[in-house]
């Protein structure tokens, strides 16, 4: 992949990630101030992730079926400064919940679009790096975005922050003018209806899925819990954002580090390492009350993050070009698929069962999920060629 495909990839990421992660972070103490309670924000939160998963799988047809994914990238880099401008004027939870949903429906279109041309470009040797150079690129966002959203809703509140980010995602549709695309050639009809069944009789390709929605919902109940226990203990926005930085901040090497080590050693092993740290966050949360533990904690949830990175790479191994955006699309919508389980079902555990059963019920999903990677075969990719990314 040439640099300047893989700059301007980086640079989308980093944009969308500084204006999505710090907004995200504060979203469940934002909602609390428009007189929402844990079921309601679970429920508001798991309404963001239908559109996100909607958005991810849309984009996955279009750009296979159209093969226009630079022009869809920009599009929706665009409509995202429009909408996030708007959601600063957001009175109520109902309004809030719409405008986000169409502002994450776009923003995960242009996401999917950024895996998809990394993945086109990515040559055999190089996939786990590239994509964890993507990978590192949206740790650089997160730790961006959450250092300055804190201190702006404390100095100046929560529509400065929207404004904020909305001027931030002004950066996307430019750097999208910098990306090359590709038109992949289709295989004969016949051939592409053999192609088809084979996301849903590929083992490796449904079990990663499989996991990759399971632990996030794992992932879901410690996003949620995590902001809503620290206001209770009365710690501000600038330390909840901080937490979340921090967090973003200790793992910004890892994207990288799993994408070259998955080149060398294989997939599977650091996705179950991912896994692991979703139970160790979560059983670190149901007795936190001091800053450091909260801080741990974001270290531990941000980790599971990269298990995407060795997925993206693995999922890229198994599929052809001409099916690459769909296959990438479908596992990119894993993640948000268990956001939409999950927070539809925390917040009402949380209310039924009380925060630290509910944190434990996690615990007991995050290591189903690791139980179903034990069936996947991962292959040692083949050796590296004296090439550079």
């Amino acid at each position: 992949m040439s640099r300047k495909q893989l700059l301007a990839l980086m640079v989308v990421n980093i944009t969308a990630f500084a204006g999505g992660i710090g907004l995200f972070n504060l979203l469940p103490i934002y909602a609390t101030r428009l007189g929402a309670d844990p079921a309601s924000i679970g429920a508001f939160l798991s309404s963001i992730f239908i559109a996100v998963a909607l958005g991810t799988i849309i984009a996955g047809w279009l750009a296979d079926r159209f093969q226009k994914r630079k022009l869809i990238l920009i599009v929706t880099g665009a409509s995202m400064v429009v909408v996030t401008w708007l959601m600063g004027s957001a009175t109520t939870l109902s309004q809030l919940t719409l405008l986000m949903c169409l502002n994450w429906f776009m923003g995960s279109m242009m996401g999917a679009m950024v895996g998809i041309l990394a993945g086109l470009f990515a040559g055999e040797h190089e996939r786990g790096r590239v994509f964890g150079l993507i990978g590192l690129a949206v740790g650089i966002g997160a730790t961006i975005g959450s250092f300055a959203a804190g201190p702006i809703v404390d100095r100046w509140g929560y529509p400065a922050l929207f404004q904020v980010a909305a001027l931030s995602y002004a950066v996307i549709p430019l750097a999208g003018l910098f990306l090359t695309d590709r038109v992949v050639p289709r295989s004969q009809p016949q051939k592409g209806a053999a192609q088809r069944p084979r996301f849903l009789t590929n083992r490796t390709f449904l079990l990663l899925c499989c996991a990759t929605v399971i632990i996030h919902i794992a992932n879901s109940q410690l996003t949620l819990s995590k902001p809503l226990i620290m206001d209770s203990l009365h710690f501000d926005a600038t330390a909840v954002s901080t937490a979340g930085a921090i967090g973003s901040l200790v793992c910004l090497p890892l994207p990288f580090l799993v994408g070259w080590l998955s080149d060398r050693l294989g997939r599977k092993p650091f996705i179950v390492l991912c896994y692991l740290s979703q139970v160790i966050g979560l059983l670190i949360l149901t007795s936190g009350s001091i800053l450091w533990q909260f801080w741990m904690i974001s270290i531990f949830q941000n980790v599971v993050g990269n298990s995407m990175v060795a997925g993206q790479a693995l999922v890229t191994d198994t599929f052809p070009q001409e099916s690459l955006g769909t296959a990438l699309s479908l596992f990119g919508a894993s993640p948000w698929i268990g956001f939409v389980i999950g927070f539809s079902l925390s917040g009402t555990a949380m209310n039924a069962f009380g925060v630290t059963s509910s944190l434990l019920l996690g615990v007991a999903i995050a290591v189903i999920a690791m139980l179903l990677l034990i069936p996947i075969q991962s292959q040692k990719p083949p050796p590296l060629a004296v090439e550079g990314v």
